[in-house]
């Protein structure tokens, strides 16, 4: 570590040196470099990072989904007009071309969830009705319901959300009903599961702690972005177990804080 930081003197010297007067004379690249930065000015963070590429790869995938959605749409009215029936009215719809609308909507629906689980969320934005159920539809396991507001869900909102439901997902690998309350102290997350639940405690133990959970894969990645996020709310998670039923609750400006 000392050969580190020696090594970074003797750039620094050398770099503000007149024995290179070409570097020394820009005005583009400071004469001494240090460590010593401003913590308000880091730029984006990690985390901040990992959701900007993961919401550029759902942007860019979205494209291609969506063109293959509307060729099954041809497809299904080409096939009418070859048959002289109505558009929509076709009893007996190719099963070929039902297996691929069928995939192009759930594909669809997973990536609402991706996109507004793991993507950017900026002041502002909002989620609509809409969106929220597509979104909900794609959970693995749960059934779940989410009544948005008028003018839309907050999109920050809908994350934390959406990621606190992820965790409850895997926790009930038989799935089961949940159900979300929302208000000014912050969200109740209550799921009835088909089976005993599933708490690992390396996962679950820290997240109700305040600490980041020992995830292991991909797989797990919401319980660290979940974590993350209330953190950087200073909000409190809690969780209660009766039999199969979970209560997820995260509360805002918890006592003490």
């Amino acid at each position: 570590m000392r050969g580190d930081f020696d090594d970074h003197k003797a750039i620094s010297s050398q770099v503000g040196s007149p024995n290179n007067p070409e570097i020394a004379a820009s005005p583009k690249i400071p004469a001494v470099w240090s460590f010593n930065e401003n913590p308000n000015d880091r730029g984006a963070t990690g985390a901040d990072l990992s959701a900007a590429v993961a919401a550029r790869i759902l942007h860019d995938l979205s494209n291609p989904l969506g063109a293959v959605g509307n060729g099954v749409e041809l497809l299904q009215l080409s096939r009418d007009a070859s048959l002289g029936t109505a558009p929509g009215m076709m009893p007996d719809t190719a099963p070929e071309i039902t297996l691929i609308a069928d995939a192009m909507r759930r594909a669809s629906q997973r990536m609402c969830l991706l996109r507004l689980a793991f993507g950017t969320a900026q002041p502002g934005q909002t989620v609509s009705q809409r969106e929220m159920d597509e979104a909900l539809a794609a959970l693995p396991r749960l059934e779940a319901g989410w009544p948005a507001p008028a003018g839309g869900l907050e999109r920050a909102r809908a994350r934390l959300g959406l990621l606190a439901l992820l965790c409850l997902d895997s926790a009930l690998p038989a799935g089961g009903v949940a159900r979300i309350s929302d208000s000014a102290t912050g969200l109740a997350l209550a799921a009835e599961g088909n089976a005993p639940p599933n708490l690992p405690p390396q996962l679950w133990e820290p997240l109700i702690q305040g600490g980041m959970p020992a995830t292991t894969g991909p797989g797990e990645v919401h319980f660290t972005l979940l974590a993350q996020t209330t953190r950087n709310l200073a909000m409190q998670i809690t969780l209660a177990r009766e039999g199969a039923a979970l209560t997820l609750t995260l509360l805002e400006n918890p006592p003490g804080t």
